[in-house]
């Protein structure tokens, strides 16, 4: 993605699969695990040093595959401890459901459709 040297970038979900990438996370230990995993490759670390990038959960990292709020928890791992992981591991604030402007033409809209079945 770097050679196209983005203004931005958007990441809208399953940055980790907790359900299907050894070990399940069916912990909040190992669920931290996918995501120090994920971002401390050098590639990925570096390339967010760079460019900006906002982030929005989807159901892989958050719990598991098709949740949402009254699913059924992973081990120890519920949904609202998902959600709460998601919000420490990425920059998103309290809202995971945003707005930015680019440029005067351009609106974007990133919606927490996963929080809200």
């Amino acid at each position: 993605m770097a050679k196209y040297n983005p203004d931005f970038t958007i990441s809208l979900g399953d940055l980790v699969y907790y359900d299907n990438e050894d070990p399940s996370a069916d912990s909040t230990d190992k669920a931290l695990f996918h995501w120090q995993r994920m971002y401390s490759l050098p590639y990925h670390a570096n390339f967010l040093l760079k460019y900006p990038s906002y982030f929005s959960p989807d159901d892989h990292d958050t719990l598991e595959n098709d949740c949402g709020p009254f699913s059924k928890p992973l081990g120890s791992l519920s949904f609202k401890m998902g959600q709460s992981l998601f919000r420490q591991q990425m920059p998103v604030g309290n809202l995971l459901y945003r707005t930015f402007s680019w440029g005067k033409d351009v609106q974007f809209w990133i919606l927490d459709s996963r929080s809200y079945r």
